[in-house]
């Protein structure tokens, strides 16, 4: 709560500007940070369009939870709805936090074996039901890609076809 108080009625970019001055330059840093803090705040002003925001994440919490728990299901450990809930978020917490590990690779997996292990879950059961998600992942990623082959081959094929 307090956050989004900071955020709405605060200058959260402009008030760093006094350690970034030297390095960056004064006109340019306090532009761009009057801008963040205006867009920012223009933003949150849309309530209707955050709480859809909001909404939305949930959703999709819940049917990642889902996707946990039918997983722990048909690998004969069951879990509670709480418990998948619980898991999933943490492992999306942990994914976010680790941005800069590319799709991250392996985090997820650390991930599902230490917070599993925390509600009982064996790391082998955990890492199969990583696994799982990074299946449907790829199963969902792999179309995208082939079309995307697809497409690029039949624009090169007919810029080469042009050239003649």
């Amino acid at each position: 709560m307090l956050t989004a108080l900071i955020l709405r009625y605060g200058s959260v970019f402009k008030r760093p500007r006094s350690l970034l001055r030297p390095i960056v330059g004064p006109r340019l840093l306090a532009e761009g940070a009057a801008s963040l803090d205006a867009e920012l705040r223009a933003t949150l002003r849309r309530a209707w369009t955050m709480l859809l925001a909001g909404g939305l994440q949930l959703a999709a919490l819940v049917s990642a939870s889902f996707e946990v728990w039918f997983a722990m299901r048909l690998f004969g450990h069951p879990v509670s709805v709480q418990a998948a809930v619980a898991l999933e978020s943490l492992i999306q917490a942990t994914r976010n936090l680790a941005f800069f590990v590319p799709g991250g690779i392996g985090v997820q997996e650390a991930g599902f074996v230490f917070f599993g292990h925390m509600l009982g879950i064996g790391p082998d059961l955990a890492l199969a039901v990583s696994i799982v998600k990074r299946l449907r992942e790829v199963l969902c990623g792999v179309p995208s890609l082939a079309s995307w082959q697809w497409m690029e081959a039949r624009r090169l094929h007919g810029a080469a076809g042009r050239r003649r």
